[in-house]
């Protein structure tokens, strides 16, 4: 399912990511796959949270996402060397390959593989959802991390994978922020009630933990 862009998703999402450590952990997880060097593109960047921890470690990021509205955000804080695509990463082909590229959370196993092997020359990571169910709703929900390692497998192309639980909770201004928030993703209140932890923080007063089960799989796409 598509992330939903709202300026109130937009909101809760960097309300979590200025609290926690979540896109940190995930960028010293990346690091040691890739040269400090070269091109990186975060295909399905969303807000680009990930793509400014990376920014750093290279010479040039392209981020690109289909949805326009979280480009914006992204625009305003990206550094020069930060190019913002909008668009369908697959209508997007680099003048050269990329030297890397990143796919957090993004769409089917196959997309990734093809988008790697036309238009990479380097590493490819993937981190993708290894649950089952919503973590609250209990919906269920496409477990990609299965399907691509059965993908990889059965095109013969070697990999390494690597389980990732990584805290990536919800902080809230006020109760009334939290009975937003459940109403936003339809879940249930007295779900989130009950696992609301209060905090000391000078802008959050309650926080929802949440572990995420994740896989990291990295493959070269040559």
């Amino acid at each position: 399912m598509m992330q939903e862009w709202t300026q109130e998703h937009i909101r809760f999402l960097q309300d979590a990511a200025a609290y926690g450590t979540y896109h940190a952990r995930l960028e010293a997880l990346l690091l040691p796959y890739f040269p400090r060097r070269g091109h990186l593109c975060d295909a399905g960047c969303g807000l680009g949270d990930l793509t400014l921890a990376l920014a750093p470690y290279f010479q040039e990021i392209t981020a690109c996402d289909i949805a326009p509205a979280p480009l914006e955000t992204l625009r305003k804080r990206a550094p020069s060397h930060v190019h913002v695509v909008p668009g369908d990463i697959f209508t997007h082909p680099p003048r050269q390959p990329y030297d890397g590229m990143v796919f957090c959370l993004f769409g089917h196993g196959q997309q990734a593989i093809q988008l790697a092997r036309e238009q990479c020359r380097g590493p490819v990571a993937a981190v993708v959802r290894g649950e089952s169910h919503h973590f609250l709703s209990q919906i269920p929900r496409e477990k990609m991390g299965l399907s691509l390692l059965q993908l990889l497998q059965e095109q013969g192309i070697p990999f390494l994978q690597r389980p990732v639980a990584l805290e990536h909770g919800q902080p809230f201004a006020s109760l009334a922020d939290a009975q937003n928030y459940a109403r936003l993703y339809q879940l249930p209140w007295e779900t989130v009630e009950r696992q609301l932890q209060p905090i000391e923080h000078p802008q959050f007063s309650w926080y929802l933990p949440r572990m995420r089960r994740l896989w990291l799989v990295v493959w070269n796409s040559q």
